[in-house]
C-alpha cells in the first residue's frame, strides 16, 4: 500500500514537472512575436520641421502711417519727417503731411505734389537735405538693390498687372510684398494729387470720395514711370480693399502723384525685384 502511496506521487510529481516545461518553451516561443509587434505599432520619426524663410531685404517693407487711420480715425496728422525715412528706402510711395499732396520716392529721387490752394505744386528733390521738414501722413517704402526686367503686353491695365505680378511672387517670393516700377514710353494714365482742404467738414467719407475731391489729371501717349509696392497682407495699412496695388505715376516732365487707372503701350516695361 505504502510503495503504491510512492508511486502515485512520483506520477504527480513528474506531470507538474512536463507541464512547467511546456509552459516556459510556449513562452520562450511567443516572445518574439511581442516584441516585433511593438516594433510594428512603434511611431515612426517624425523628420524636424524646417525653418521658414527668411523674408529678401527688398520684402521688408518700412511703414509710416495706414490707410485705414486715414479712413476710419479721420487722422491726417503727420506720422514721419520723409528725410529721416529715406535712409531706409530707395522705392516709396506716400502722402504729404495733412494729406495735403503726394510724396513719390524713386532712388535718390524724391518727388512731391504740393496741394491745399487752387493750383498743385511739383517739385523735384535730388538728396534727402533739400526736403526740409517736409513731413508725411502716409509714406510706405523698401530698400531695393537691384532690379530685372520683365516684358509685359500691349494693353496692360491695372488687373492685367496685378495677375503678373502675382504671378511673378507665387514663383519666387511667396507670400511676400513686391516692390515694383513701370517704365513706359507711351502709356495713358489716370491720376490725382490728395488736397484734404476739399473735404467736408469730418472728412471724407471713404477713399472714392477723397479721390473725387482731388484734384484730377489724366494723359494719353505719355512717357511715365510707375512706382508701386503689390501685396495682399497690408490691407488698411498701405493699400485699401479696393486693390492689393498702390502706386504713384511719374511723368517725364515732372509732375507726379497717386495713380488711379491706366492703360500700357507695347513698349512697357515690368520692374521687379532682382532675385538669385
Amino acid at each position: 500500500m505504502n510503495q503504491l502511496k510512492i508511486l502515485i506521487c512520483l506520477l504527480l510529481l513528474a506531470i507538474t514537472a512536463c507541464d512547467k516545461e511546456s509552459s516556459e518553451t510556449e513562452a520562450s516561443q511567443t516572445s518574439p512575436a511581442t516584441e516585433e509587434s511593438s516594433v510594428d505599432n512603434a511611431e515612426e520619426p517624425q523628420a524636424p520641421e524646417e525653418p521658414a524663410a527668411e523674408a529678401p531685404a527688398w520684402a521688408k517693407l518700412q511703414l509710416h502711417g495706414a490707410m485705414q487711420r486715414v479712413n476710419l480715425d479721420k487722422d491726417l496728422s503727420a506720422t514721419v519727417k520723409v528725410a529721416d525715412a529715406l535712409s531706409e528706402m530707395n522705392h516709396g510711395v506716400g502722402a504729404v503731411g495733412g494729406l495735403l499732396g503726394e510724396v513719390t520716392v524713386m532712388d535718390e529721387h524724391i518727388y512731391v505734389a504740393r496741394s491745399g490752394g487752387d493750383e498743385v505744386g511739383f517739385d523735384h528733390y535730388e538728396n534727402a537735405e533739400a526736403l526740409g521738414d517736409l513731413d508725411a501722413t502716409l509714406l510706405f517704402g523698401a530698400k531695393v538693390d537691384e532690379w530685372q526686367e520683365l516684358a509685359l503686353e500691349e494693353g496692360t491695365d491695372r488687373d492685367t498687372l496685378v495677375a503678373k505680378l502675382e504671378g511673378w511672387r507665387e514663383a519666387n517670393a511667396p507670400g511676400q510684398p513686391v516692390p515694383f516700377r513701370v517704365v513706359d514710353p507711351a502709356a495713358n494714365v489716370d491720376w490725382h494729387v490728395v488736397d484734404a482742404t476739399r473735404f467736408p467738414e469730418g472728412g471724407a467719407a471713404n477713399c472714392e470720395e477723397r479721390k473725387e475731391l482731388s484734384h484730377k489729371f489724366n494723359h494719353s501717349g505719355v512717357e511715365v514711370t510707375l512706382i508701386g509696392i503689390y501685396t495682399t497682407d497690408h490691407t488698411g495699412v498701405v493699400v485699401d480693399h479696393t486693390t492689393p496695388m498702390h502706386a504713384h505715376v511719374i511723368l517725364s516732365a515732372g509732375p507726379s502723384g497717386h495713380l488711379d487707372s491706366f492703360t500700357l503701350s507695347e513698349g512697357a516695361r515690368l520692374m521687379v525685384p532682382a532675385t538669385p
